[in-house]
């Protein structure tokens, strides 16, 4: 019997075509099947069809425009996916601009140059990004899209935006970073919406950390935070946040301040079972949190600060100040 075409053979058709980087064909056949065979396109195959367009290195324009006519054109909605796949387009384009402008600034240093105007060219590219997530994504949040975007800016702000030689001052001006800031801004808004949060999602899952840490010490000595599964930019993130604008609070409503345990995992979900987030995330609290003395407990997997340590930040930074 012959098979009669319809949206889901064309989605099949249109996502071998992006395996194989085929754009041009799989337009022709999105466009067949409209016109010739009269198929309304589902969402699906619209995403396949995208997902070739990205895969092709299209603009980000014409990106844009293939969603805006999914709708005008073709009466179809866009969803999650479709606004996921645009979101990690426009992430790469933008790190692609950020290499470019700074490989310039690198050359113009080098030439004695002025190389303020590359800095600023790279910092309108991040603008521009943020301005993608205002105007295309803040109606399809969810804890993907949010790990995505904060993830990439972390790395993005690491790799062009902090020297190497800035070590000391990370510590005692982190607030000094405008990224910084947003990535907070971000992660603030993904708990507020229920999609991130740091905090052990149980008092049994707390009490199990603790229980495992064989330290002298009762589950209430404990803050304890869950960044087990999490991309290193988001775990970092996470963990300024509470340094930042949880931890001061809490010490005030507890009347205490207690020992932290960060749940990062023994890397059985990396690749080779290699750890990532436990060295990456223990270097970050050293060197941007000014915190020292970091334990990594194999026991539960966690890293460990003792009270007293933490007590010696919050008297550096002023915040409060313990007898």
């Amino acid at each position: 019997p012959l098979i009669t075409p319809d949206a889901v053979l064309f989605g099949v058709m249109i996502d071998l075509c992006c395996r194989h980087d085929e754009f041009e064909y799989a337009l022709n056949l999105f466009r067949d099947m409209v016109s010739v065979y009269h198929i309304r396109p589902s969402v699906i195959v619209f995403n396949n069809l995208l997902k070739c367009a990205v895969h092709a290195q299209q603009s980000m324009q014409y990106l844009q425009g293939l969603v805006r006519d999914l709708q005008r054109v073709y009466g179809v909605s866009a969803d999650r996916v479709t606004h996921s796949i645009l979101l990690n387009a426009m992430i790469r384009h933008t790190q692609g601009q950020l290499q470019t402008a700074y490989a310039a600034q690198e050359q113009q240093q080098q030439q004695h140059d002025d190389a303020h105007k590359h800095k600023h060219e790279m910092y309108v590219y991040i603008a521009e990004l943020l301005t993608f997530w205002q105007d295309w994504m803040v109606h399809y949040t969810d804890e993907v899209v949010y790990c995505t975007l904060i993830n990439a800016l972390f790395h993005m702000n690491a790799k062009y935006f902090i020297s190497s030689d800035d070590g000391d001052r990370r510590g005692n001006n982190r607030n000094h970073n405008i990224i910084q800031q947003q990535m907070m801004a971000l992660y603030a808004s993904g708990c507020a919406e229920k999609y991130l949060g740091h905090w052990s999602a149980s008092t049994a899952v707390h009490a199990s950390y603790v229980r495992d840490a064989n330290l002298d010490a009762n589950e209430n000595d404990f803050w304890v935070l869950e960044m087990h599964g999490w991309p290193v930019g988001v775990a970092c993130v996470a963990i300024e946040y509470f340094f930042e604008c949880e931890l001061e609070n809490m010490c005030q409503s507890d009347d205490e301040c207690r020992h932290v345990l960060i749940a990062v995992g023994k890397g059985k979900h990396s690749e080779d079972n290699v750890m990532v987030l436990q060295p990456r995330t223990l270097q970050y609290i050293q060197q941007h949190i000014g915190i020292k003395n970091v334990q990594y407990l194999p026991e539960n997997a966690c890293l460990f600060i003792h009270r007293d340590d933490m007590k010696s930040y919050l008297q550096s930074h002023k915040l409060l100040n313990f007898a």
